[in-house]
């Protein structure tokens, strides 16, 4: 009794931590990397039938260069001189984030295993700049970013392997989007680029502002349908 009752205690707190332990996923979605992110995601179980997790992805900043870069900077130097017959990019950058939300309800009240429905929230702001230089080299800075906002429901399948590997198939998401652009032009004269932009038909669409050589443009938000999946690989402690 002096021995069976201390493995008893023992045994029962190995349980009790390992029902614990299954409570929290930490997951990455491998696929991610073939457009330069970092996908990551957490999902908490709260009971035997659903769970909230959270999903933040990063895009590595891309600092881009083009082969000509370092020539055009040295005619820069020569007042007049013209290399191009157009406009051509010497740099600009790349980057964004994301967040996603989401309560999950398992059917077979098995969570966090088997199939799932999972209302979501969605937000991924992305930006971007280039330097462009004239035919006679004169250069237009452009910054610009990208605002998505969006809610919708997923339908997925969750598998569980020995109690710590998970597998996540994500396989259908709908919902709707809010797309909302504004961009920033340094370098030519605000009036000229608001002239341009509405010879071509699409100053309708978008809200100017500026002064001497700084233009901003915003569009109004663009609502469109939202599609998303996923698939990711998660260990569970």
């Amino acid at each position: 009794m002096k021995f069976t009752l201390p493995m008893f205690v023992l045994f029962s707190i190995l349980c009790a931590s390992n029902t614990y332990a299954q409570k929290n996923i930490v997951k990455w979605r491998p696929a991610a990397l073939g457009w330069n992110n970092i996908d990551l995601s957490y999902e908490r179980v709260i009971n035997d039938k659903s769970s909230f997790a959270v999903k933040v992805g990063f895009m590595v900043p891309l600092d881009i260069v083009t082969p000509y870069s370092d020539y055009l900077k040295q005619q820069a130097t020569q007042s007049g001189a013209s290399t191009t017959s157009g406009y051509t990019m010497t740099k600009g950058f790349i980057n964004g984030f994301s967040i996603l939300p989401e309560y999950r309800f398992y059917t077979a009240k098995e969570a966090p295993k088997g199939f799932y429905v999972a209302p979501y929230l969605k937000f991924w702001r992305g930006a971007m700049g280039a330097t462009i230089l004239d035919s006679v080299l004169h250069p237009t800075e452009i910054v610009a970013s990208l605002n998505i906002i969006g809610a919708g429901v997923g339908i997925g399948y969750q598998w569980v392997i020995a109690d710590v590997v998970t597998i996540d198939w994500n396989f259908l998401g709908l919902g709707a989007d809010a797309y909302i652009l504004n961009a920033t032009i340094t370098g030519q004269d605000y009036a000229e680029v608001s002239k341009q932009i509405q010879d071509s038909g699409n100053a309708s669409n978008v809200i100017l502002s500026g002064a001497g050589n700084i233009t901003s443009i915003t569009s109004p938000p663009t609502i469109l349908p939202g599609l998303k999946t996923n698939f990711s690989i998660g260990y569970m402690f």
